[in-house]
Order: structure tokens, then sequence, then C-alpha cells
């Protein structure tokens, strides 16, 4: 549990802090770059709104689901530098937000699934 938070944080903070000067580095322009962290956030927000129907209507275990969308995840960022066009960059990074928007909603289902209710609230603030 701890370690999937911590690839999360390490994932979503890196890959949203260096999107645009690697882009830039890739040949799109500054101002194009922009365009990239508005469709990572909207996509996140996509995913944070739909991927808890998934949990909800029972169509994949909790655990499965984790792990497909760690996979995604790292598959989304390794496959970023095999094309350089602005096309491909904004297809992944639409779906990379997408997942992580479904990753993000995880985590507090985990924690309530699979520890003690006493320890709950501990785990949260270590």
């Amino acid at each position: 549990m701890s370690l999937s938070m911590a690839v999360y944080a390490f994932l979503f903070v890196g890959v949203l802090t260096i999107i645009i000067d690697y882009a830039v580095d890739q040949g799109v322009s500054q101002d194009d770059g922009k365009f990239l962290i508005i469709a990572f956030s909207m996509a996140d927000l996509i995913g944070r709104l739909t991927f808890g129907q998934v949990i909800d209507r029972k169509l994949m275990k909790t655990k499965n689901f984790s792990g497909t969308t760690m996979l995604l995840t790292g598959t989304l960022v390794a496959a970023l530098p095999l094309n350089k066009s602005f096309n491909f960059m904004m297809v992944c990074t639409c779906m990379y937000g997408f997942v992580q928007g479904g990753t993000a909603i995880m985590f507090p289902i985990l924690v309530g699934q699979y520890m003690e209710k006493m320890r709950n609230q501990l785990l949260w603030v270590v």
C-alpha cells in the first residue's frame, strides 16, 4: 500500500513538473506545451469522476484495478519518449492523466479495505 502511494506521488509530481520542459526539448513550442498541462488536468478530473464506477459496479476487483492502473501508468510514462510529435505527447498525456485520476481515488479505498479501523487514521497521519 505505501509502496504504491510512493510510486503514485513520485510519478504524479515528476511528470507534471517536467512535461513542458520535455516537450520543449522535443521541439514543441512553449505555447503549445501549456496545452499538455491543461489536457492532463482535464483528463485527471474525468478519470477521478469516472473510474469510481468501475469499482462501484464491481467490474474489477479492487486489487486488480489498482494493479492495472499502476501498470498503465508505467507503460504510458515509458511510451512517452518513443515518438516526438506533439499529437503523440498529447495522447499519452491525456491517457496518463485519465489513469492517474483513477489511481488517486484508489488509496482511500485500499486503506479502508486492508487496514484495521483503529490504524486507519494513524496511517493517513504518517
